[in-house]
C-alpha cells in the first residue's frame, strides 16, 4: 500500500519535469520575438544622412506619428521634432529656437561631429555635437542618437 501512495506522487513530479523544458523553451523564444519586435519599431538613420527643407525634409518614426527634421516656421524653416501626418503643425521641440528661420538653401547633415547645418553658400555650423554613429526617431517622440 505504501508503494501505491508514493507512485502517483512520483509520476506527478515526472510529469511536471517533462512539461517544464518545453515551457522554458517557449518562454525564451517568446522573449526573443518581443525583443526583435521592439528593435524593428525604430527607424534607423545612419551617419552621412542628410535633410533639406524642400525635399526629404524629415525622418519619421516607424509609426509615422513623429518626425525629426525641417518644418515651416514664419518665412523660413526650423529644425525640430513635430507631429507628422496631421494638417496643423504641432511642434514638440525646436533646435536653436531663438535663432531666425532658415532659408530653403540649407542642408542638415548627420556627420561624425554631430548634426550640422550647411548653407549652399557659406560655412556650415554644428547645431548638436554627438559621437553617435546612428540615430532613430522613436514612436515615443524621442530622437535617440547611439
Amino acid at each position: 500500500m505504501g508503494n501505491f501512495i508514493l507512485q502517483p506522487q512520483f509520476s506527478q513530479l515526472t510529469l511536471i519535469r517533462s512539461y517544464s523544458m518545453p515551457v522554458m523553451v517557449f518562454f525564451v523564444l517568446a522573449m526573443a520575438f518581443v525583443v526583435a519586435q521592439a528593435q524593428q519599431m525604430q527607424s534607423n538613420i545612419s551617419r552621412g544622412s542628410s535633410l533639406t527643407p524642400t525635399t526629404n525634409s524629415s525622418w519619421l518614426s516607424r509609426s509615422g506619428v513623429y518626425a525629426f527634421g525641417f518644418y515651416k516656421q514664419g518665412n523660413g524653416y526650423a529644425v525640430g521634432i513635430f507631429l507628422a501626418g496631421i494638417p496643423q503643425t504641432t511642434i514638440v521641440w525646436t533646435a536653436k529656437r531663438d535663432d531666425p528661420p532658415l532659408s530653403t538653401n540649407v542642408t542638415l547633415d548627420f556627420t561624425s561631429d554631430g548634426f550640422s547645418l550647411k548653407p549652399t553658400q557659406g560655412q556650415s555650423f554644428v547645431i548638436e555635437y554627438t559621437s553617435g554613429s546612428s540615430a532613430s526617431m522613436l514612436d515615443s517622440g524621442n530622437f535617440v542618437i547611439y
